[in-house]
């Protein structure tokens, strides 16, 4: 079992963590099958939902989940007339 990367925390990782600096943004992705190269990091999932940026910096958050709302579609009498 892998283990968060976030000193004091020992809960499971189940997210992993990237930085790309040059552009300034980090990067969130589901894991793998293997443990994350010694660059990347491991977070659980309370660990990643509370992950913050410094200022200037980007999160792109690329986990395959479902969405929180389901999408938006237009009225169907609207449609009809």
């Amino acid at each position: 079992m892998i283990t968060c990367s976030k000193p004091g925390c020992g809960r499971a990782g189940a997210v992993v963590l990237a930085y790309d600096y040059a552009a300034r943004r980090a990067m969130l992705f589901d894991p793998g099958d293997e443990r994350p190269p010694p660059h990347l990091y491991a977070l659980c999932g309370r660990c990643a939902e509370r992950l913050s940026m410094p200022r200037g910096w980007t999160l792109d958050d690329r986990r395959d989940r479902p969405p929180l709302f389901a999408p938006e579609f237009p009225d169907a009498t609207a449609a009809s007339r």
